[in-house]
């Protein structure tokens, strides 16, 4: 080979390199910039409170796959108009959610003008108007899982004294409303909490709310800025991403390298 062919073949080599170079670098630009705007939001997730804010956009909820469960019990509050129902793990008050993640709902009881709202992990204690008193869990001495929940009358020199009881493993517990702990008592089985279920349009609006309240504004940044949010081709693309990064970096570097040693 003469040193003109020679010559044209490094210098094609040298533009399929720089072609290919490019093209590669105005790839990896749109991740970079994914990477550094979604980094910058993650970096004052706290301040622009991201953890608090849920995205309500139909098209990114079906990115997650998520469906609403095809039903909710409900169960009457005799103190007032309100309904409170169960769909999947949330717990809600009319239209507004009371409890975020929970296990299955067991009942509610009133007691001493507080509420006591029971499913089968947790007790949770409100005022009358639903303000968060206290919250108890097998940590603070309940006995779980809560299989029912009731109100029993004991009487006390002729006076009648309701009393909170639920069942456990297979026992009957009475709380100790001085001490707020957990007591066996001597009793049969208790009555369940009757329960009725949502139908029609007031099921699907419950539905509706139940998919707004899905995926925070956090938990979409953190999987854009990992690609899980495209689930496991998202992953493969943004490890692709990377890859390419990396290959631009150590090109670059080589190409730097090689110029200088002409040049010297």
């Amino acid at each position: 080979m003469s040193p003109y062919q020679k010559k044209q073949k490094d210098k094609r080599r040298k533009n399929l390199f720089r072609k290919w170079h490019r093209r590669m670098g105005f790839t990896a630009a749109f991740f970079l910039i994914n990477l550094a705007i979604t980094g910058i939001l993650l970096n004052h997730s706290d301040d622009l409170k991201l953890h608090e804010k849920y995205i309500e956009s139909d098209w990114i909820v079906d990115l997650y796959g998520i469906t609403p469960p095809d039903s909710a019990k409900c169960v009457d509050i005799h103190i007032s108009k309100n309904n409170l129902c169960q769909l999947g793990e949330k717990i809600y008050l009319d239209e507004q959610q009371l409890v975020g993640s929970s296990s299955n709902l067991i009942g509610l009881v009133e007691l001493d003008d507080l509420l006591y709202l029971a499913t089968s992990q947790g007790l949770y204690i409100y005022t009358q108007e639903f303000e968060l008193v206290e919250k108890i869990d097998d940590d603070s001495g309940l006995p779980t899982p809560i299989d029912s929940m009731s109100l029993l009358d004991y009487f006390v020199n002729e006076e009648n004294i309701p009393k909170l009881v639920i069942t456990s493993q297979k026992k009957a517990w009475q709380l100790d409303q001085n001490e707020m702990q957990w007591k066996t008592t001597a009793i049969g089985a208790i009555t369940p909490v009757e329960f009725n279920f949502l139908k029609d349009e007031k099921l699907t609006k419950l539905q509706n709310i139940y998919l707004d309240n899905q995926i925070t504004y956090l938990k979409f940044i953190q999987d854009l800025h990992s690609g899980r949010v495209f689930s496991v081709s998202g992953k493969l693309v943004t490890d692709l991403a990377g890859i390419i990064i990396i290959v631009l970096v150590f090109s670059g570097f080589y190409a730097w390298q090689r110029r200088k040693n002409k040049t010297s």
